[in-house]
Formats: C-alpha cells, sequence, structure tokens
C-alpha cells in the first residue's frame, strides 16, 4: 500500500532506481561492471526522458486537446530518436574491451562505427528494440490517465464539498433568525406588561446572540461551549414565567472539549419549550440530558404534551427537518436518531459518533 508520508517524487525516484538496479544487474551478466552501470544509466535515463516527455508535454499538449493525429506523429518521431541514441550506445559500449585496449597501446585507430543498412532484418530489429519504448510509453499513458482521474475527482469531492458547506451554511441561517424571531416574541411580551424582567432578558438575548454571531461562526465548538449556551437558553425562557419549575437540563460524564457541530441540539430544546406548553400547563415537564458514553455523545430530550393539541405555529417550523439535515450533512452513517410521541410525551434521543 502506498504510503501518502512521502512525496510523489520520491516514489518516481525509487521506482527507477529499482528498475536500473534490475537493468545493471542484466547486463552485468555479459558485460563488465562499469560498462553495465554506464549502459544501465543511458538506457534508464533516455526511457525517463521518454515517459516525462510523454506524460507531462504530448499526452497532455496534444491528446488532451484531441489532436490525434499530431500526437501519433510526434510518438513515432521520438521512438526513432530513441533508437538512434540507443543504436550510438549499444555500439559505443558493447564494443569489445580487449580489442579496445589493444588499439589503445598500439595507438591505432579502432574502426568507425556502421550505421545501420535499411533492410527487412534491421527493420525487424528496429521494432524489437522498440518494444521497451513502446512499454515505457504504455505505462506514461496509464500514468497520465490516472493522475487525471485522481485530479478529477478531487475536483469533484471539492465542488461536492462547497455544495454542501453552502447548504450548512444556509441551515444555520434558518437557525439565527428563528431563534431571535421567538427570543423577541418573549421580551416584547414582557415589555407590554412593564415586566422588570424585561432588562434581563435582553442581557440574556444579548449573551447569546454573541454566541452565535461569533463564538459558533466556525464548523465546530466544543461540547462544553454548547452546555453554557443551552443553559443560558433555557434561563431566558424561564424569565418569562416564574411558576415555570419543571426544566431540568443534567450533564453526566461529559468530556468539555469534545468537538461538536455548532447549534445543533438547540432545535430540540427550542421544540421542548415550544410544544409542551410549560407555561400554562400545571402538568408539563421538560427534561434535558447530555452525557458521554465510551465513543458516544447520546442526547435526551423529552417534554409533555398538552391534552388539547395547540394551533400555534401552524405553518410550521424549521426544527427538526432542519436539525435532520444538518446531521446528515455533518455526521452521516455517525448518528441516530430516535423520535418517540405518545399521547402525553414527545421524545427524542440522539447518539452522536464524534
Amino acid at each position: 500500500m502506498r504510503s501518502t508520508s512521502l512525496p510523489s517524487w520520491t516514489w518516481h525516484l525509487l521506482v527507477w532506481v529499482a528498475y536500473l538496479t534490475v537493468m545493471v544487474w542484466l547486463f552485468s551478466q555479459f558485460r563488465e561492471a562499469h560498462l553495465a552501470l554506464l549502459r544501465g544509466v543511458l538506457l534508464i535515463g533516455t526511457q525517463a526522458g521518454l515517459f516525462y516527455l510523454n506524460s507531462e508535454k504530448l499526452m497532455p499538449e496534444l491528446l488532451g486537446k484531441k489532436r490525434v493525429v499530431l500526437y501519433g506523429v510526434s510518438v513515432l518521431i521520438f521512438l526513432l530518436l530513441y533508437q538512434l541514441v540507443n543504436f550510438w550506445v549499444d555500439h559505443w559500449s558493447i564494443f569489445d574491451v580487449e580489442v579496445r585496449e589493444i588499439l589503445r597501446r598500439r595507438r591505432l585507430p579502432g574502426p568507425p562505427p556502421e550505421f545501420p543498412s535499411l533492410n527487412l532484418r534491421r527493420l525487424g530489429r528496429f521494432l524489437v528494440t522498440s518494444l521497451p519504448a513502446i512499454a515505457v510509453l504504455f505505462v506514461s499513458s496509464i500514468y497520465y490517465f490516472s493522475r487525471e482521474r485522481r485530479a478529477r475527482e478531487q475536483r469533484e469531492m471539492q465542488l461536492q464539498n462547497q455544495r454542501l458547506e453552502a447548504e450548512m451554511q444556509f441551515l444555520r441561517s434558518q437557525i439565527n433568525p428563528h431563534f431571535l424571531f421567538n427570543a423577541l416574541n418573549n421580551i416584547y411580551s414582557l415589555t407590554q406588561t412593564a415586566s422588570p424582567k424585561a432588562p434581563e432578558m435582553l442581557l440574556r438575548l444579548s449573551e447569546l446572540l454573541r454566541y452565535v454571531l461569533y463564538d459558533s461562526a466556525g464548523q465546530v465548538v466544543q461540547v462544553g461551549q454548547e452546555v453554557t449556551y443551552i443553559r443560558s437558553f433555557i434561563a431566558l425562557q424561564l424569565l418569562k414565567d416564574q411558576n415555570i419549575t419543571q426544566v431540568s437540563f443534567e450533564t453526566s460524564g461529559l468530556n468539555q472539549s469534545r468537538d461538536l457541530v455548532p447549534l445543533l441540539l438547540l432545535p430540540f430544546v427550542e421544540n421542548a419549550f415550544k410544544h409542551s406548553k410549560i407555561e400554562t400547563d400545571p402538568q408539563g415537564f421538560i427534561q434535558i440530558e447530555l452525557k458521554d458514553k465510551g465513543p458516544e455523545l447520546i442526547f435526551r430530550c423529552s417534554n409533555s404534551k398538552p391534552k388539547i393539541p395547540d394551533v400555534k405555529d401552524a405553518t410550521g417550523g424549521v426544527g427538526l427537518a432542519n436539525v435532520k439535515r444538518r446531521l446528515e450533512l455533518r455526521y452521516p452513517q455517525q448518528h441516530q436518531l430516535h423520535i418517540e410521541a405518545t399521547a402525553t410525551v414527545f421524545s427524542i434521543e440522539l447518539k452522536l459518533m464524534v
């Protein structure tokens, strides 16, 4: 398996060095070591040049732009040049070392290299000796197409992430005005009766808006921050009526630094206050619990239901539908949401692997 700890050029270098080692070992079976090394270096050098010329220039500039004929002609030309270089290297390096040494001692000129004449035998040899270069071109083409496919997949993934992030931001933008609308309605009702609680509610609202607008601007917050926000929200609701007492929020074994998508739990708490009618129902209650259980973060929220269904907010809200979609975006395959509604109680249980 390829490790992501090494850059791509390192893997290229390792492959070429391994290829060179094999070639030098093969050449050393029938020639001296230094000639085998020189032959291997020259061979691998020309093949590496052909490899990167094809993958970095010919295919992107010609084949990638649908200039197929020009690409084919260019490949044939570079194959011919490769063979000319290969012939020169072979003639120079395979020449008998002992004969060269004798000629050097006698100061006699060596025989000039013979240029190959064009006949069927030479043509056949040309085709056979071209097979390594053709193989290099084939591997180079596979490398190019594989690299392009990975780049295309990365671009598509980036676009998908951008779309999901845009949708996530839209969902969050729905929550903030929804919460602000409810809080302002509550404060307005207090100002109508000249309640002394109105200034404190405005202060609480200011603290909550600071969290909504600034602290939760990132993709995640710490669970401890979200807990503080929920407690402040509950305190703001309790300021409306001193007779509201059946509200509890318990935490146990909580890792305060655990990351969590901001404002994810608030819609459940808002719905509990909205639908429980706890201000007017003596039997009304809201029970909220948040705890750690191994790798899971478990959130439970239950509230009483009035005997007579309320027609308040008949147009519906963004709460549950919003949070369900946010869970799908941020925690795919990492959450379980269970909703249960009876004649008297509405409850949810959310398990997150965060």
